[in-house]
């Protein structure tokens, strides 16, 4: 039921150049790998309460001291074969790295920092004894170390290895019906990510020797990447790797009826898919394609609402490969995987979402409305009705809002001065009444024309169709706030809006009636 929803996170500096987006995330401190990609990263935490990263890079498992988030210090740095697959976690004093480059899994023993580090290689025991080279991720919990994706075992499933003596694991039981390419867990159940099949997995491991297979559910894109369960195990948030692939939750309370709840873009970049997502406290955070950290509020697992973006790398794009928000201290950890990878350092903010729910119905007969179009404007959120006529959507921030409903057949819409509150839900339902059509926001599209866009200060509007009469030019800054508004007169084919300072801007073109006949963001740079 989810969502192109278009915040405007994106702001310039006045020298011209990119600077760091961002909203409820701030940026402490970042530091770079030269010349090398990153994977995954995650965290320990000494005796004594001092804080390190640990980040996978395409040659090396870097420890790096972030005690004083403000300025990183890398501690020591473990080789590792050359990949751009390079996962890695703790248990207790120890971190575990495996990689598609073979060579079996690395064991970092993290006891006697900040003095010095040591590893070894484990390359299986027993039924799997120097069989395990290669494996694509690894996640350990509960006295387990889970190794995914692994050519150990027939179909590269999920390796289960005891870590009673965690500087020498010991193989206990496989779960191999599948390809696994990521799992996560809960007590004595296992959920794996089954890449090739596009399946989410549920897995009973209370014996480790023998999982049994509880359920199984198709993801929408069959690309099926990770996961991570909502705090009370009810819900289970889904990652596909395919560009445009949304992050889906299911409800998973009955698993002989598994139900998706909805699904979530990214604000920003909707085309761009996550990479990874975890939950904290019903906080999705995730690590996205397009080089962007989100924050998702899951209070309403059913309605999902972004309140929180990153732009790690607004100029290239490149994906964000993970991030960890389990830190005693509250930071935020992400990885970015570029030519030569940046490690980030955020505080973040989690701010409850405001909703906007509510049935749109004709007015006339009573009967749902589907594919009805709701907008909260100046936001730039839209979203639309599913079968029933329900809409569920929201927005990050308190306030009073206008609200426009339109539907081809039927005629817009907009209730005025609907007032949103955080962690609640404001209900609007409302009746269309069949007449003049609403105006089709792709009809006119091609028909205006804004130009130069980035622009050094002048931008011109151009309209062709002798249809396009009494529009209005609205100019928004990145919050919203209406800056500008020119009407164009109907004799005139265009218009020239002059002297516009430096920024990011959203341009609106109404017709008459109010209804939005393009759309477009707008970059100014002097």
């Amino acid at each position: 039921m989810k969502k192109n929803i278009l915040f405007l996170f994106i702001f310039l500096c006045f020298s011209g150049t990119f600077c760091y987006a961002q909203k409820n995330l701030k940026l402490i401190s970042k530091i770079g790998f030269p010349g090398r990609g990153g994977a995954g990263c995650w965290h320990y935490v000494d005796t004594t309460g001092k804080e390190y990263a640990i980040a996978a890079t395409q040659t090396s498992i870097a420890i790096v001291d972030i005690s004083n988030p403000a300025a990183p210090k890398i501690k020591s740095e473990i080789p590792v074969p050359k990949s751009i697959w390079q996962e890695v976690c703790v248990w207790g004093k120890y971190a575990y790295c495996g990689t598609e480059a073979g060579g079996g899994i690395t064991i970092i023993n993290l006891s006697k920092l900040p003095a010095s580090v040591s590893s070894k290689k484990y390359t299986g025991d027993g039924a799997i004894a120097g069989k395990l080279g290669n494996s694509h991720t690894v996640k350990a919990y509960n006295g387990y170390l889970y190794i995914n994706g692994a050519n150990a075992i027939t179909k590269a499933g999920t390796i289960i290895c005891s870590l009673a003596d965690p500087l020498n694991p010991k193989y206990v039981g496989k779960y191999d019906k599948e390809y696994v390419h990521d799992c996560d867990f809960r007590n004595d159940t296992l959920y794996t990510s089954q890449a090739s099949s596009g399946l989410f997995a549920v897995v009973d491991v209370k014996s480790k020797a023998a999982p049994k297979l509880l359920a199984t559910q198709a993801t929408p894109f069959k690309v099926t990447h990770n996961s991570a369960l909502s705090d009370n195990s009810k819900v289970i948030y889904v990652t596909d790797e395919v560009q445009k692939a949304p992050v889906t939750a299911w409800d998973i309370s009955d698993l002989g009826n598994i139900t998706l709840l909805d699904k979530y873009y990214t604000v920003e970049l909707p085309m761009e898919e996550v990479h990874n997502v975890r939950v904290l406290n019903d906080y999705l955070v995730n690590a996205c394609y397009g080089g962007q950290v989100t924050i998702v509020d899951g209070h309403k697992p059913d309605n999902l609402v972004e309140v929180a973006n990153f732009r790690t790398d607004p100029v290239k794009g490149k994906a964000c490969w993970d991030v960890d928000p389990y830190l005693p201290s509250g930071l935020v950890l992400a990885l970015e995987n570029t030519d030569s990878a940046v490690l980030f350092i955020f505080k973040p903010t989690y701010q409850r979402a405001c909703y906007l729910e509510g049935t749109v119905t004709d007015s006339l007969t009573g009967k749902a409305i589907y594919a009805a179009k709701v907008e909260l404007l100046t936001t730039k959120i839209i979203d639309s009705t599913v079968l029933s006529g329900n809409y569920k959507t929201g927005y990050p921030d308190a306030g009073t809002y206008n609200v426009r409903f339109s539907k081809p057949g039927y005629i817009t819409r907009t209730i005025n001065g609907v007032k949103l509150t955080g962690g609640n839900v404001t209900t609007l339902n409302v009746k269309l009444l069949k007449g003049n059509v609403a105006v089709d926001e792709n009809e006119y599209e091609d028909a205006i024309t804004l130009y130069p866009n980035p622009s050094p200060g002048n931008l011109h509007l151009k309209v062709n169709g002798s249809m396009l009469t009494d529009l209005t030019f609205i100019l928004y800054d990145i919050l919203g706030v209406e800056k500008q508004r020119e009407l164009i007169p109907n004799s005139q084919t265009g218009l020239n809006i002059r002297n516009l300072s430096t920024g990011v801007y959203m341009c609106r073109i109404i017709d008459k009636n109010g209804n939005s006949l393009k759309e477009e963001k707008v970059v100014i740079v002097r």
